[in-house]
Parts: structure tokens; C-alpha cells; sequence
């Protein structure tokens, strides 16, 4: 981090690091990740909705 705020003087401290780009990315994945099992979840729910009829 340290290395990093000396190779980057102009960062503002407003401004994202690499440490919080890295949680966004990870965040991101898991957002991805979690809608994908919502729309399963939800054609599995539709399948049984339509077996029970």
C-alpha cells in the first residue's frame, strides 16, 4: 500500500486504491455469482410449480 501511495502521488485519498478496487472486483463476482442462482432457483421453482398441477 505504501509502495503503491509513493508511485502514486497525485491519488487523492478521495480517490479508490488498489486495495479497494480489489473488494469492488471481488464484490462484483459475487453479485454476478448471486444473480445466477437466483435465476435458477427461479426456473427450479417454476418446474415444480408446473409438476404439482
Amino acid at each position: 500500500m505504501r509502495l503503491w501511495k509513493e508511485e502514486h502521488p497525485e491519488a487523492d485519498a478521495a480517490e479508490p486504491g488498489p486495495v479497494e478496487w480489489a473488494k469492488y472486483e471481488a464484490l462484483q463476482e459475487e453479485n454476478t455469482e448471486l444473480k445466477r442462482e437466483i435465476e435458477f432457483l427461479g426456473k427450479v421453482r417454476a418446474f415444480f410449480a408446473a409438476k404439482q398441477r
